[in-house]
């Protein structure tokens, strides 16, 4: 299993932003505005993907019950499910030039996603962590890879 050492390093990462006031030691990841896409509403969801999977690290650190984790990941999991949806019509709306190598991006996601859930659902040992990490990786490496490079066409067709 993940040693709590092995959790704190893990969760220091990809500290980004200084704590501020308000972060809580228990979180995973911390929103800050060097992952603005400067376009709201997605911004808007990418920290609500933040906030579920600081709930979902929390209940799995707190040794909350299985019905709670699993109850957080699925919320997370809607969560990330409709913001890539939402997130390729704003880019379709846009008419943006990188929409289907994007659009494959997600597909590998979601894929990848899928066999995380079916360890968790076989009570593999670590899955609930593995899941954390795995989303982890994925939301910051993405935002900062892929989705930053959409921000001057969803701009120029005035998404903001």
């Amino acid at each position: 299993g993940f040693g709590s050492e092995e959790i704190r390093l893990l969760g220091n990462q990809f500290e980004v932003s200084h704590s501020t006031e308000h972060a809580n030691n228990e979180d995973i990841v911390h929103w800050s505005e060097a992952f603005s896409v400067q376009v709201a509403e997605i911004d808007r969801q990418h920290i609500g993907l933040f906030d579920a999977m600081n709930q979902l690290y929390r209940a799995i650190q707190d040794g909350s019950g299985s019905d709670q984790v699993k109850q957080r990941l699925d919320r997370l999991v809607g969560l990330a499910k409709q913001h890539l949806l939402d997130e390729e019509k704003l880019m379709e709306r846009a008419g943006y030039s990188q929409l289907t190598p994007h659009k494959g991006v997600h597909v590998k996601l979601l894929q990848d996603l899928e066999r995380h859930l079916g360890s968790f659902a076989r009570g593999e040992p670590d899955a609930d962590l593995n899941i954390v990490m795995f989303l982890k990786s994925w939301l910051i490496d993405h935002i900062f890879r892929v989705d930053k490079q959409y921000v001057t066409e969803l701009n120029a067709a005035g998404i903001h």
